[in-house]
């Protein structure tokens, strides 16, 4: 065996001798290449999954081909880029470009953000310097530190199924590079390796650890206690593009950020009824919208009055369940109006005098939420709010162009119509929406130039030209519309349907909805497979986060309850054969069996030729500890040679175990003939044992 431990030069001092000893390289060049592919593989995962939603940018999978080459280079004594000292360097130049970048772009010191690339920028110098035993180590414990960090970032299912392969190949590094260490620890001269003591690095037996440490994971997750309340998933890094339009869902809409709404196919939330509701297109609700400051409408601050009250009949009321998918948001959106949501634990969620559910504790955030409305218009607070009357952030052309559209409408009612008819025979709907100029008013620009707009510029419009007619408005943003899953009562709403109307005081005791936004609203314009594969990946999501983000010891303690009940004899187990599947249980009963049997025989074939490698490895250490063998030939002709001129005595046993070992390692090999192979295995070890010669050394 050659000599696979390489230490690097070592450091002398002013006396000439060695002050320190020299790191050490365990891997010789062009060595233990499955180790290498463990590191990089593993190196490729952690970048990975800091890739996925709230980490890494997704340029960073560009450098992984580079570190893949940098770690699978043949000698780790010299450094794949550079000098140490050059890798320093460009570390911490690296370091303060990105933080001068991340303050920049997202205006705070994202703490999370910063370890993430921090950790990845140590990686990279780690795995471009020389690769001693201790960098090594580091490397290893880098990639699980930027594990850990993401699993605070994300709860994706694509990170999540990440998961078991970065396990698979950090337990496969570990094993393999122990055994590297292993085997560079012993004397090249002898080579006396107990081969039988790092067995347990083969495929299978690797599968087996894996499938172990599995399965100990979840029974554990089930069992070990876990918080009375889940979270939803962590989004500490912030949402993509700021969370400042409809995809984020957040509290304040922007003209020169709606742009991007466009080609947002994935779901947002599915909602069963008891009964179905009427209508193809109802409106969710969502966030009021009042304040504009000639560029933004926000939500802002309203006071709180008091609603008329309002008589509500057993009909008008109506019953219903939503289970968020990709929706992150602290309000709930609702089809009617709501009297009641229930949130986690089954605790009621504020509901304001507007009609807005919002979660205003972390513990209410929940896998569904149980919601009771009534079928009537959102009623009026008193005294009405002036801010639904501000034109502060107006303009003197859209006043003029308000009094001008409503020239002859006297009610309220008629303005609003007149304003409807307008917008709905002049202007185009489109999607493809340019900002409006710098310093330009978005409204204005959209009223006297374009003409063409989405349902924000639409909505906005019409709400601050009611004002500047005298007519109480808001916007309000939500979804429109849904899809049928075709199950009774479910029904899809998706972030296409994401949309924005107008709300105003048209009797004086309600909220009339008025969507001057024409008709052109595609929601039908994705590729049928794109979409499917898309739903497939919204549904594992939520199946995820349900199932795992979410998993509290309510759950548990449902597991449980069933459970006692299934062994009390309180509840069977029922299944019902689908009628169309029965023709095709005889086949495949066949093909079942027929696996079963294949894969039993495989097995069986295997662990024999386990047993005989085993039997062959015992009687040749037997025989290196005893002095009959110098080393191990790789031809068995050899080694029995040199056996018999070694220990004459020992020939009649010696002829018996290779005679059986070749009959049953190169014919026909049988439970009988591996227990025959094992016989005469212990027959020589027996008499070796007491073979009291030696051999000569020169």
């Amino acid at each position: 065996m050659a000599d696979i431990t390489r230490p690097l030069p070592k450091k002398t001092g002013s006396g000439g001798r060695a002050s320190e000893t020299a790191p050490v390289v365990s891997l010789a060049p062009g060595a233990y290449r499955g180790f290498k592919l463990f590191l990089a593989g593993l190196v490729s995962l952690s970048i990975t999954g800091a890739c996925i939603e709230n980490g890494l940018n997704p340029l960073a999978l560009l450098a992984i081909p580079v570190i893949g080459t940098a770690l699978t280079r043949s000698d780790y004594a010299r450094p794949f880029l550079g000098t140490e000292r050059v890798l320093t360097v460009l570390f911490f130049l690296y370091v303060a470009v990105f933080s001068v970048v991340l303050v920049f772009l997202q205006g705070v010191f994202n703490a999370p953000l910063f370890l993430v690339h921090f950790t990845f920028g140590t990686i990279l110098a780690r795995a471009f310097s020389p690769l001693t035993d201790r960098h090594i180590y580091q490397l290893i414990f880098l990639t699980v530190g930027m594990v850990l960090i993401s699993c605070t970032l994300t709860n994706h299912f694509l990170f999540a199924a990440l998961l078991p392969f970065y396990l698979f190949t950090l337990m496969g590094t570990l094993l393999t590079f122990l055994m590297a260490r292993h085997e560079a620890a012993v004397s090249p001269a002898t080579s006396r390796i107990d081969r039988t003591a790092v067995t347990v690095g083969r495929p299978g037996q690797l599968g087996a650890c894996v499938f172990f440490v599995l399965a100990l994971t979840v029974l554990l997750f089930v069992i070990f206690p876990r918080p009375f309340v889940s979270f939803p998933g962590v989004q500490a890094a912030g949402p993509a593009g700021g969370g400042r339009g409809f995809a984020g869902l957040a509290q304040s809409v922007s003209y020169r950020d709606m742009a991007r709404m466009a080609g947002r196919e994935r779901i947002a939330f599915t909602a069963a009824f008891r009964q179905s509701p009427s209508g193809d297109a109802p409106y969710w609700r969502g966030r009021v919208l009042a304040e504009f400051d000639g560029e933004r409408w926000a939500a802002g601050s309203r006071q709180r009055g008091f609603t008329r009250p309002v008589r509500m009949y057993a009909e008008e009321r109506f019953h219903y369940v939503i289970f968020p998918h990709r929706l992150r948001s602290d309000h709930v959106y609702v089809y009617g109006y709501p009297l009641w949501v229930l949130g986690n634990q089954r605790k009621p969620l504020f509901v304001n005098m507007q009609g807005e559910v919002s979660i205003d504790s972390p513990f209410l955030f929940s896998n569904s939420y149980e919601v009771e409305v009534a079928s009537i218009a959102p009623p009026v607070t008193l005294p009405l709010d002036p801010v639904y009357l501000d034109t502060a952030g107006s303009a003197p052309e859209i006043e003029k162009l308000a009094r001008q559209w409503t020239r002859g409408a006297d009610t309220p009612e008629q303005k609003a119509r007149a304003l409807m008819e307008r917008f709905r025979s002049g202007f185009r709907y489109t999607l493809q929406t340019p900002a409006p100029p710098q310093g330009a008013h978005p409204l204005e620009h959209f009223l006297l130039r374009t003409r063409a707009g989405h349902c924000e510029y639409f909505a906005g419009a019409m709400a601050l030209m009611l004002r500047e007619v005298g007519v109480p408005a808001r916007v309000v943003e939500g979804f429109q519309g849904m899809e049928s899953t075709g199950e009774p009562g479910k029904f899809i709403v998706r972030f296409t349907h994401a949309h924005a109307w107008v709300e105003a005081v048209l009797d004086g005791s309600t909220w009339a909805t008025l969507d001057p936004t024409p008709p052109g609203r595609s929601l039908e314009e994705f590729n049928i497979l794109f979409r499917r594969l898309t739903d497939f990946l919204d549904r594992a999501d939520y199946l995820w986060t349900n199932s795992v983000i979410n998993f509290d010891r309510s759950d548990q303690q449902s597991i449980f309850r069933t459970l006692a009940r299934l062994m009390s004899g309180q509840i069977a187990w029922t299944f019902t054969f689908p009628q169309g599947l029965k023709v095709y249980l005889v086949p495949g009963l066949i093909m079942a069996a027929a696996a079963l049997w294949l894969t039993a025989s495989i097995l069986m074939r295997r662990g024999r030729r386990d047993r005989i490698s085993s039997s062959y490895r015992k009687v040749m250490n037997v025989l290196l500890r005893r002095g009959i063998l110098k080393r191990v030939h790789p031809w068995h002709e050899e080694n029995r040679a040199e056996a018999l001129r070694n220990a004459p005595a020992l020939r009649r046993e010696l002829s018996r175990f290779m005679e059986t070992y070749l009959e049953v390692r190169f014919g026909k090999t049988t439970d009988l003939a591996v227990e025959r192979l094992q016989q005469a295995s212990s027959n020589l070890i027996r008499q070796a044992q007491g073979f009291r010669g030696a051999l000569k050394t020169k």
